[in-house]
């Protein structure tokens, strides 16, 4: 390390959520009409200034480069008529030094249909 400079501490986020099943309609959605998810999050409720794109096969993603400080995550999916959902249910995490450097925040309900 040179001296005068330090690493700053960053945390990682995991997030898991379900695949959705169903358009807001209630009719079906098959796993191989979702094009693909995005996390979107940021340090204000309801303000996310960052995405992240994650593609159709994944249910799951490490959301690193997180500094300290409360962290707010949605999620949205995509699609493959590039159709974007609401945005789920919001979940955030504290990350601060003494706590656990990987919290895992899931996405568990049924908000993510598509219109």
């Amino acid at each position: 390390m040179l001296p005068g400079f330090a690493l700053a501490n960053t945390y990682t986020a995991v997030l898991e959520w379900d695949v959705p099943t169903q358009y807001e309609d209630g009719t079906a959605l098959a796993p191989a009409e979702i094009l693909g998810y995005t996390v979107h999050y940021g340090k204000s409720s309801g303000n996310y200034q960052y995405t992240l794109p994650v593609g159709a096969g994944s249910t799951t993603v490490d959301v690193t480069g997180l500094t300290s400080g409360t962290w707010y995550f949605a999620l949205t999916v995509t699609s493959t008529e590039l159709e974007e959902s609401a945005f789920s249910t919001e979940v955030s995490a504290k990350l601060s030094a003494g706590k656990p450097k990987k919290p895992v925040l899931r996405f568990r309900e049924r908000r993510r249909a598509l219109d």
